[in-house]
């Protein structure tokens, strides 16, 4: 799976209930690239992994702004 070059913005309660993480990678997701992304206003984590198979490359996202953590 690829996530490459894409904009989030305003990830908060106040726009969308259920989602406060910009990019959530969990269960089946295999061999994740998250690379070169902009992340701005995200109320809880800008990227959070969880129980991933395989290998996840993060690199040169640009993260600000976020109410808990840049990478969890």
């Amino acid at each position: 799976m690829l996530v490459k070059g894409c904009k989030f913005a305003a990830t908060n309660s106040a726009v969308n209930a259920k989602e406060k993480t910009a990019i959530l990678v969990q269960g089946t997701s295999k061999n994740v690239v998250v690379i070169d992304n902009s992340i701005t206003s995200s109320e809880h984590n800008a990227i959070q992994v969880i129980n991933a198979s395989g290998a996840v490359t993060i690199d040169g996202n640009t993260i600000s702004d976020v109410g808990s953590r840049a990478i969890r």
